[in-house]
């Protein structure tokens, strides 16, 4: 399945960024200990990505019909991609800034993720995939820049997958249980929780990384597989004078 969607951080990295996402990869493998290692399959450092808002969508003619927007109850309009890349270039709600790690388990933050807090959610395993998370924070509160530039979308008739979503979500990895037999199988169900919880105690005790979100790490992508590896994937800055509406128009 071919797809498009809006991405920060695609591609190369910061020097910072780069070594914090080998570390948190390095830390899952090493603590899977030799036996189950091989299981974790970690992303290259260039695929990993924030998705900012899905672009997925039908063209019909010279109209583009966004996949969610069409799922949701909303009469059926075409996106307008003229104002929506008007708007990603010009808003005041860019930039802003991520804290990765850094979330203490005893402090409240008056913020809940999955229904967890962000401590919990700072590293997590979701089903297979090894997840890193972050917010825009005001001291110990959690503001809502990134769900704010999501809803405002709507206006283009473009709808981000999920609802109220303001969470900064990185995968890292993915777990592949095929080659494991039954005992191997137990031994990482167990593994897994106490890698989290190692994980999340050597974030809360390190310095918080800061992640700038900004229009020069923007870029709209182009993909045949949702991970984004480089093969199969194109991408455009956002401040590219290629993206035009034309020629994204012409990714569909």
């Amino acid at each position: 399945m071919s797809g498009v969607t809006l991405v920060a951080h695609y591609g190369l990295k910061s020097e910072g960024f780069h070594g914090y996402i080998r570390r948190l990869q390095s830390a899952v493998r090493q603590n899977l200990g030799p036996g189950l290692s091989r299981a974790f399959q970690p992303y290259v450092i260039d695929q990993v990505h924030l998705t900012l808002v899905g672009l997925e969508g039908e063209r019909v003619g010279n109209r583009v019909f966004g996949s969610n927007y069409l799922n949701s109850e909303a009469n059926i309009q075409s996106m307008d991609l003229r104002k929506f890349l008007r708007f990603v270039r010009r808003t005041d709600l860019l930039p802003f800034e991520l804290q990765l790690g850094g979330f203490q388990p005893d402090r409240d933050y008056n913020f809940r993720c999955f229904g967890e807090d962000p401590y919990t959610m700072s590293f997590s395993f979701r089903g297979d995939l090894a997840v890193a998370i972050g917010w825009q924070m005001q001291g110990e509160e959690v503001r809502h820049s990134l769900l704010g530039f999501r809803e405002a979308m709507a206006e283009f008739r473009i709808i981000h997958k999920y609802p109220d979503d303001n969470d900064g979500f990185f995968v890292l990895g993915r777990l592949d249980r095929s080659g494991l037999d039954n005992v191997q199988q137990a031994e990482l169900a167990a593994r897994l929780q106490t890698i989290e919880g190692y994980i999340r105690a050597a974030l809360a005790a390190d310095q918080p990384f800061i992640l700038p979100i900004d229009r020069e790490n923007i870029s709209v992508v182009q993909y045949q597989d949702s991970t984004l590896p480089r093969g199969g994937t194109r991408f455009f800055p956002l401040l590219s004078r290629r993206l035009t509406p034309g020629f994204l128009r012409s990714l569909y």
